[in-house]
């Protein structure tokens, strides 16, 4: 199991962008793109059409994701 921890507390990046950007640097970090994200439930709207799957965890900060592979 290995995640990405991103935080981009920027308001006037879009919180689609921020994952996207999280995604990319998973992908050059690890060398494969991640399966899900883990984010806050405030982002769900935001993010109901993302590239990957989206879980929402009220443990998470706002503005934080956590991009991975669960296997």
């Amino acid at each position: 199991m290995v995640y990405l921890g991103w935080h981009d507390p920027n308001p006037r990046i879009k919180t689609v962008d921020k994952l996207a950007a999280a995604i990319t640097r998973y992908t050059e970090k690890f060398g494969a793109a991640p399966a899900h994200a883990l984010v806050n439930h405030s982002h769900a709207a935001d993010l109901a059409n993302a590239e990957i799957e989206v879980r929402t965890v009220a443990h998470i900060p706002p503005n934080t994701f956590f991009v991975g592979d669960p296997e």
